[in-house]
């Protein structure tokens, strides 16, 4: 009877833990627990790789749900409402990633895309709404637009360079199948927290009768001139995007 318990426990262990888990640690189960190194640091990947539904990609796709809202409230002259609901998005800007960052099981290789892109899609939003409303200059809304249109489609070509060769439909549509993992540069963040300031000045320079003052004019200088240097570090960094994209097909096809 006592002899039999370590069998049962294994079989339990290899049952519960491991059958989502690769060949090698179905068939020593007890590596799942004992493994460090590279092995243990791939197994890490993978599990990074395949998460989907997290909190900080929910909170992403609720500030893409808030944003027409947002810019709703822009076109319509709802002002207060608009400032409501962006200080709202910012928080969730924030929220995202600093829970991804304080709990590494949230993190995953699609929020290194998705929060990316909601930051786009209401930066465009909002730019687009505050110049048709005579709020913001076109110049630079034109700028934005834009940039994040080639660095979209940039992504979108490294993303595809980075799938297993031959590129098949299914790893085109699945979001578990992205084995490159985008970050933002430090200049990025900085251009976006440059724009959302610029915009959220925007939209409150109605309400204070603060739209000719020297101080908004300045800000919308500094969107301009992080924007271009944003764009700049995205071009000096795209052959090393591009080498790593090959690399993770490569790495894609050996697994």
């Amino acid at each position: 009877m006592q002899a039999s318990c370590p069998r049962t426990l294994l079989k339990f262990i290899e049952l519960r833990f491991c059958a989502a888990t690769p060949l090698t640690y179905r068939r020593n189960p007890l590596r799942l627990f004992s493994q460090t190194g590279p092995d243990k640091q791939q197994l890490q990947a993978n599990q990074k790789q395949s998460k989907v539904l997290t909190v900080p990609n929910a909170i992403s796709f609720s500030r893409i749900i808030l944003t027409p809202f947002i810019g709703h409230f822009i076109i319509t002259k709802q002002l207060a409402y608009a400032v409501a609901l962006g200080t709202l998005a910012g928080i969730s800007d924030s929220l995202d990633g600093a829970i991804a960052r304080r709990f590494p099981g949230q993190q995953s290789v699609v929020g290194t895309y998705l929060d990316p892109a909601a930051d786009k899609i209401m930066v465009a939003t909002l730019v687009i709404s505050l110049t048709v409303s005579d709020l913001f200059p076109s110049s630079l809304a034109v700028l934005i637009i834009s940039r994040d249109i080639v660095i979209t489609c940039v992504v979108v070509r490294l993303a595809y360079l980075s799938l297993p060769r031959p590129v098949k439909l299914k790893n085109l549509v699945h979001a578990r199948r992205m084995p490159l993992e985008m970050k933002a540069s430090n200049i990025s963040k900085f251009n976006t927290t440059c724009q959302l300031t610029a915009i959220v000045c925007s939209i409150l320079a109605p309400l204070f009768s603060m739209e000719n003052f020297v101080g908004l004019q300045g800000l919308w200088v500094v969107a301009a001139a992080s924007t271009i240097a944003s764009g700049y570090g995205y071009w000096k960094e795209l052959p090393e995007w591009r080498r790593r994209a090959i690399e993770a097909s490569k790495r894609s096809i050996s697994s």
